[in-house]
């Protein structure tokens, strides 16, 4: 399907609706809301990886592909680490801001990000 439609395309409307429901996670009112959210989110997340993977094979010759590949693999990690640091200084910085939760804040900084 990817290869069919385009890794640009699936890249941009996949990140498009990561991040609107990633944001839009802040407004679930309770548990089975933030649940379906999150399954959504996963859902538009599926096309990520295999549309980045099928722009790399497309823009990189082939002897430069496997290093490439390893350096995209790598960044994950990276991303959790930082990632997670951010993350704690949202929801404690943040928390009681405007009357809104840090979790909360959370949710929209990284939808917006």
């Amino acid at each position: 399907l990817v290869a069919r439609v385009g890794a640009g395309r699936v890249l941009a409307s996949t990140l498009t609706a990561w991040g609107a429901l990633s944001a839009s996670m802040s407004l679930a009112g309770n548990a089975e809301a933030l649940c379906l959210l999150r399954f959504a989110l996963g859902f538009a997340e599926s096309g990520y990886f295999p549309g980045v993977l099928l722009l790399l094979s497309q823009w990189y010759p082939e002897f430069a592909l496997g290093s490439t590949t390893a350096i995209f693999m790598t960044t994950g990690g990276v991303g959790a680490v930082l990632g997670s640091a951010s993350a704690g200084y949202i929801m404690e910085g943040m928390d009681g801001f405007l009357g809104v939760r840090g979790w909360r804040w959370l949710f929209v900084v990284q939808g917006v990000a």
